[in-house]
């Protein structure tokens, strides 16, 4: 499982998937009080690695 949590590793993930087939789970989190709805985590799997996206950074 490799953790992406910025922009360098981000470059590198998208270079390592292009031309693959993909899993791809998002997680979102929903404040209906003060921050509405907002992606939170990606998930992708391309049958060998596992990559998690902290979709925040």
């Amino acid at each position: 499982m490799k953790f992406i949590n910025n922009d360098v590793d981000f470059e590198n993930l998208l270079k390592d998937i292009v031309g693959k087939d993909l899993a791809v789970d998002f997680e979102c989190e929903y404040n209906r009080h003060k921050y509405g709805e907002f992606l939170c985590l990606v998930q992708i799997f391309d049958g060998k690695n596992c990559y998690v996206i902290d979709a925040l950074m």
